[in-house]
């Protein structure tokens, strides 16, 4: 039964609870959705150059002179007076100067900038089409604004306010100076020449209205290349190349989507590009040409390491071309309607493999010409995809259609209803108006809005007129609804709360004079979990304006949860925490801090301000030169490294998972700090991808004491080397390899068989060059676990890969031609969609979800046998909550190259009702094979993806038997079998609680299998005939 739980429950488990936190979850930096119209101010007189010993980041209490401003109609300007006007602005004004670090000389004309996007490409990549009447406006062409951009110019003014971004350069001097919202505006981007680009995060607590930014300049490395079709070699213009670095570099291709640090470019005539202005490390290079009909798969990725001023040529990419959809869209009459705007999604992740590149996949939306028409070009083979249209004048429309796996063209056609309006008054529950508030209007559910981490249930919303409370939905077809005032995640069919009122819309008749009754905010608050206090200064006065943060430990997620508010004016705040449990509470300034730790949700707690409790240091090489741009973690020590599911969580996140108390990249002089740190036990930890990594002494800080003498040496790390070819023995190119640092025992196979895109994050990356040979550098001794990825291979994986001095010949990786599985979900006779089929074997886990006739089919298979478990998750979710429908496994054989049909539905449905005295809280019934092994048997340390699926094999089908013992197992086919009924009085939810399983060691979870494993209370002889057979279960004797 272990084995069951594990494979057929925790993957499914690790899966949605990482995509889940990935694709829904709030982001690390949020973006406001509007920001201020920022001022455009030129730079007046220089102020002095400053020494590379300076600080890279002063505040106006330092010591250096501060330049005053020439022109007082700067300060004073309308743009400035723009800033104060608008509410919790914060205007601040910044200067410094650009400097060679080497030489300490000025850096004229270097570009300051708000924004990050250094390049035509990016800035098309962040704010879409540009209007032609922009152009007009700016007097400038597409071409000569792309030539502008990517020689390292400034923006036009009037681009730079469409654009929100501030721009300045500096002058002869080096010098630079422009006011900015630092209520907006939180990085500062800095190009050059040949220099490599860099950024500097500003302080997020500063004093005065003036802070000092220098730039310290380093030479920039480059690299270039081509992007061809491979399918016949030709060059590939107009889609963008992407360098991904720092972390995400070597990050799961799904999670580099988090927050990617990376530059870009387009390619030109021949598909050609480059890609400078880069500084020394380690890049992942892919393509985004979804847009312009282009697809990527992420096994083409290159791997390039580059030194300081370094450059490299040959860095090839190849892309394939997408197949289309295509449609007309009209309205009740057969009228073209012209733009309106056509939104692409992927609906199952795979009518063939479940694919994360899919899932990364981004187009904007497609406008529809005069004649109605709309051409989508960039979609995957054989991929299901939600198709959604706008119109302001019409009801939007949504649609399904599975895009071709030949040359044909997938057609979906629209034809678009006015509705009607739907209209009403949102009032507080004393009768005044609720103005500002959202409102939405829900229709009824699906099997597939239903489904778990489903976000979209179709939802009308909008806001209420601020003054009235008013609200009009204009366009709504007929139907029944729900109107809210809350967005419920998980509202199950017929479930409203207490203030959401049934609506019915009819046809051709609008629908008014709708009273929805809103809480007011402190009716909101006093029904949600809160911690509530006060900050007080070191004088014991009121705080206003101080950071109060609470975070508490989410086992769940291997993470934690946060939640930050400001101080009011008379030190008070209320802190929404939604979650149940401990808290550690902290209030920051820049200078100071105050904590409290294991806080109860409904508490009151005073916070006073006391001296912050920092930590501070540099790193170094072994020769004693600063090290720049490496990665610092403070970590407690042995933190992430036990034997839990929850560890594993943590290493598979990798610096979202638990241990990391923070994270810093080192300056251009080799220093980090870490502000209002826990007092605690710690280390810091240093890597830099493919140069090498190192670890301070352990040291201990108290509360209010700093450590400002932390020394890191980077260690050169370990080479391991290999060669990449086929069953031929041929060199194979391209082939990415990374390397992960093993955890061991169960959870090592469990992480071997994750889907591929999936896994632990890598130590270590590269790619096979022309003779097979690849290096993976910098890397710590120890066992590692090896991947290799090609789009024309399946996957290669191997564990305990020795990593040390002692490597006497290069590691042979042998690819092999993936097999393919596919077939068809039928029920009672009729294709189902949507249902995962999960193929799990020797070759890891494998995942596809089938289409709207029930087909899938599973690519790149490694050789092996595998258990291959459909799960239908809207059958799931229907009904009982509590119910699990019933499965029938397959087993399937994958050769090299080869093919198998797999069918589900094709058997007879076996029924039978368990005896009163036999039936439990969880009684399960399994048709099983012959020579099937004692089911117990498997409990204890069986390993999930090795004897357990093995054992598996012989599970024909199982289903769990209702209150009354009825019970139904489908898919059956003809044949000798043996009934087994298995019954438990443990609650499995309760047993397995997520944040209970996620604290406990491999040996624990083993102990609390054998404690909850449901015992066989029944067995007898079954045949299995043509037809339906229903089963006499006689109860044994007394």
């Amino acid at each position: 039964m272990r084995a069951i739980v594990f494979v057929g429950v925790l993957v499914l488990v690790v899966i949605a609870g990482v995509l889940g936190y990935y694709l829904f979850a709030s982001p690390r930096s949020a973006t406001p959705a509007s920001k201020p119209e920022p001022p455009t101010i030129n730079a007046p007189a220089a102020p002095p150059p400053v020494s590379p010993e300076s600080a890279s980041i002063r505040l106006d209490d330092d010591d250096s002179p501060i330049p005053s401003i020439t022109d007082p109609s700067v300060r004073e300007s309308d743009e400035t007076a723009k800033i104060d006007d608008m509410e919790d602005s914060t205007p601040v004004r910044v200067y410094g100067t650009v400097t060679d670090f080497a030489t300490g000389a000025p850096v004229p004309d270097a570009l300051i900038s708000t924004d990050p996007a250094m390049s035509f490409a990016a800035l098309r990549e962040s704010y879409g089409q540009i209007d032609e009447s922009m152009y007009q406006i700016a007097g400038i062409s597409e071409k000569q604004l792309e030539e502008l951009i990517d020689s390292g110019g400034m923006l036009p003014e009037v681009l730079q306010e469409a654009f929100e971004i501030i721009q300045t350069k500096t002058d002869a001097s080096g010098a630079y100076e422009f006011v900015i919202d630092f209520s907006w505006f939180d990085t500062l981007y800095c190009s050059a020449g040949s220099y490599a680009r860099v950024s500097r995060t500003l302080e997020e607590e500063h004093q005065g209205d003036s802070m000092r930014v220098d730039f310290q300049l380093r030479p920039g490395a480059r690299f270039s290349g081509r992007v061809s079709n491979a399918q016949n070699n030709e060059g590939v213009v107009g889609v963008t190349v992407v360098a991904v670095s720092g972390e995400d570099a070597r990050a799961p291709f799904w999670a580099r989507h988090v927050d990617t640090a990376s530059s870009e470019t387009t390619t030109g005539a021949d598909g050609k590009y480059e890609l400078d202005q880069l500084q020394n490390g380690a890049y992942t290079v892919v393509v985004r040409g979804v847009e312009q009909g282009w697809l990527f798969d992420s096994a083409r990725a290159v791997h390039v390491t580059l030194a300081e001023g370094a450059a490299k040529d040959g860095v090839d990419l190849l892309v394939t071309p997408g197949k289309k959809i295509e449609g007309t869209i009209t309205n009740s009459s057969g009228e073209p309607i012209e733009q309106a705007m056509v939104f692409f999604s992927v609906s199952d992740p795979g009518g063939g493999n479940i694919s994360f590149d899919s899932i990364g996949d981004y187009s904007p939306p497609i406008s529809s010409d005069e004649n109605g028409h709309y051409l989508f070009t960039g979609a995957r083979p054989g991929e299901s995809y939600e198709v959604s249209v706008q119109h302001e004048d019409f009801a939007s429309a949504k649609g399904k259609v599975t895009s071709p796996n030949d040359d044909t063209v997938a057609k979906l056609d629209f034809v678009l209803e006015t509705g009607v309006a739907v209209s009403g008054i949102a009032k507080y529950e004393d009768g005044t108006p609720a103005g500002g508030k959202s409102v939405y209007l829900f229709p009824p559910q699906s099997d597939e809005t239903k489904l778990p981490f489903n976000p979209d249930f179709g939802e009308h919303m909008e806001f209420t007129d601020d003054a009235t409370g008013e609200f009009i939905f204009a366009h709504v077809l007929p139907g029944q609804y729900t109107l809210e005032t809350d967005r419920i995640w998980m509202m199950r069919e017929g479930q409203r709360t207490k203030h959401g009122i049934p609506v019915t819309v009819e046809k051709d008749t609008p629908v008014t004079g709708l009273e929805i009754t809103v809480e007011k905010d402190e009716e909101v608050v006093a029904n949600k979990r809160t911690i509530q206090g006060t900050v007080l200064s070191a004088e014991g006065n009121p705080a206003e304006n101080v950071s109060v943060q609470a975070t508490t430990s989410d086992e769940m997620m291997g993470g934690r949860r946060t939640v930050t508010v400001q101080s009011a004016k008379d030190g008070s705040f209320t802190l929404d925490v939604e979650y149940r449990g401990q808290f550690d509470i902290v209030a920051m300034t820049n200078e100071s801090e105050a904590r409290e730790k294991n806080v109860s949700e409904g508490a009151t707690v005073t916070l006073r301000l006391g001296p912050i409790t920092a930590v501070s240091g540099t790193v170094v090489n072994s020769d004693g030169d600063p090290v720049a741009n490496c990665k610092v973690t403070l970590k407690e020590p042995g933190s992430g490294d036990a034997d839990t599911m929850g560890a594993m969580m943590s290493k598979l996140m990798g610096p979202f998972g638990r241990g990391a108390v923070g994270t810093e990249t080192t300056d251009d002089f080799g220093n980090f700090s870490f502000k209002h740190v826990e007092p605690g036990t710690y280390t810091v930890e240093a890597t830099f991808t493919g140069k090498g990594f190192g670890a301070s002494e352990q040291f201990s800080l108290a509360q209010g004491n700093s450590r400002d003498d932390v020394r890191v040496v980077l260690e050169e790390g370990k080479v391991f080397a290999g060669v990449v070819v086929d069953g031929t023995g041929t060199p194979v190119q391209g082939v990415n390899i990374a390397l992960s640092e093993s955890v061991g025992g169960p959870m090592e196979s469990m992480m071997m068989g994750m889907p591929m895109g999936m896994g632990l994050p890598a130590q270590g990356v590269a790619t096979s060059d022309a003779e097979g040979k690849f290096e993976v550098m910098g890397l710590r001794p120890g066992k590692y676990l090896l991947s290799a990825k090609h789009a024309d291979f399946a996957p290669f994986t191997a564990k305990d890969i020795d990593v040390s001095d002692n490597q006497s010949s290069p590691y042979k990786v042998t690819l092999g031609k993936g097999g393919i599985a596919r077939g068809q979900f039928m029920v009672e006779g009729k294709p189902k969609s949507g249902v995962m089929i999960q193929m799990m074997g020797e070759g890891g886990a494998h995942m596809a979800t089938t289409d709207a006739e029930g087909r899938f089919e599973v690519k790149g298979l490694p050789a092996g046998t595998y258990m291959v478990i459909p799960i239908d998750m809207a059958a799931m979710t229907g009904g009982d909550e509590n119910a699990f429908p019933s499965m029938n496994f397959k087993s399937a054989t994958i050769t090299e190259g080869g093919e198998v049909i797999i069918s589900f539905g094709e058997g007879v449905n076996v029924s039978g009702k368990i005896p009163a005295d036999l039936i439990s809280k969880m009684t399960i019934v399994y048709m099983m094979r012959p020579g099937a092994p004692e089911l117990p048997d498997m409990a204890p340390g069986v390993d999930p993806f090795g004897e357990g699926i093995e054992a598996m094999q012989y599970i024909a089908g199982f289903a769990m038997a209702g209150p009354d013992g009825d019970f139904t197992v489908t898919g059956v086919d003809p044949g000798e079998y043996e009934l087994r009924v298995y019954a438990s009085d443990v609650d499995l939810a309760e047993a397995m609680a997520s944040e209970d399983v996620m604290s406990m060691t491999m040996e624990e979870l083993e102990e609390r299998g054998r404690e909850n494993q449901p015992k066989e209370v029944f067995r007898q002889p079954v045949t299995v005939g043509d037809a339906d057979t229903r089963i006499e279960v006689i109860a044994p004797a007394e």
